[in-house]
């Protein structure tokens, strides 16, 4: 028996430092397994983001034909927060009906070999099969490939969501303005992030609740100039300054808390107790 490599599907997500993202499962579908079966072709997880299919020669003077029909699978996620790191993709076409989120659909990644050889995905989007059929599993999408002709590596590429990162500061009175600075000595030079002060703003519910929390305190807030990527460990340096001061500028905390997932880009820095 010769097992012959005929694709691999590499999953990459910009969140992870390497790339891998452990809260996604790729599984073939009743479709498909009974399709493998039919032709002899084996399903395996390489690592743990890389799945490769193989078909089985029982001779090496036997060719086994490939099916022309496309294997399916699904891609389930296993956990809740994926859904607040990962940005949808972009879709080839947005005619379906859905709620605006697109909660009744989900997205098809039909692999595609160009001339090149150079393998990859289109994106559309497809409705939603019942959440009976997966016994209730979170459904992301379903990748559909043709088996090519040669091996041929299929990368699903998603892209962590970007948001804007801002700070609330609550501060003594004595504090007249402050200003958030990422540090010169930021090991991650490339994209260095700046932050501008953001006026008082009633209609913030954040901002709100803060000044209602500490009625004697200096509320400031300082946004990030453009979105920020989200990723599961962040290498920047970001700096709290006291600006009250222009020509004498001060740090008032040197290593500010960055945002995470859960935290969705916006941070409550307290400088002390205003109670």
């Amino acid at each position: 028996m010769i097992a012959i490599k005929l694709f691999t599907i590499n999953c990459i997500h910009q969140y992870f430092n390497y790339g891998q993202c452990s809260d996604l499962q790729i599984e073939p579908t009743a479709s498909c397994s009974i399709l493998m079966k039919r032709f002899l072709l084996h399903y395996k997880q390489e690592e743990a983001s890389t799945y490769s299919v193989y078909f089985i020669q029982p001779d090496s003077a036997v060719k086994i034909s490939l099916p022309a029909a496309a294997l399916s699978f699904y891609i389930f996620i296993s956990n809740d927060a994926f859904f607040k790191y990962t940005q949808n993709p972009s879709v080839k076409t947005t005619s379906l009906n859905d709620d605006g989120a697109g909660n009744n659909n989900i997205f098809l990644f039909s692999g595609t070999t160009p001339a090149t050889g150079a393998a990859s995905f289109n994106v559309e989007r497809t409705p939603k099969p019942s959440p009976f059929l997966f016994q209730n599993r979170k459904l992301f999408g379903v990748i559909s490939i043709i088996p090519p002709p040669e091996v041929c590596i299929y990368t699903l590429t998603l892209q962590a969501v970007a948001v804007k990162w801002r700070y609330y500061i609550v501060a003594d009175k004595s504090i007249g303005d402050v200003l958030v600075k990422e540090s010169n000595l930021s090991e991650d030079t490339t994209g260095k992030i700046t932050f501008k002060n953001l006026s008082a703003d009633a209609t913030d519910m954040v901002y709100s609740s803060v000044k209602t929390s500490f009625p004697g305190a200096g509320v400031f807030v300082n946004e990030s100039e453009s979105e920020i990527s989200l990723v599961q460990k962040q290498s920047k340096k970001l700096q709290l300054w006291n600006a009250t001061d222009k020509n004498n500028e001060s740090i008032l905390m040197d290593n500010l808390p960055l945002p995470s997932v859960q935290d969705s880009g916006q941070k409550v820095i307290y400088l002390q107790n205003t109670s």
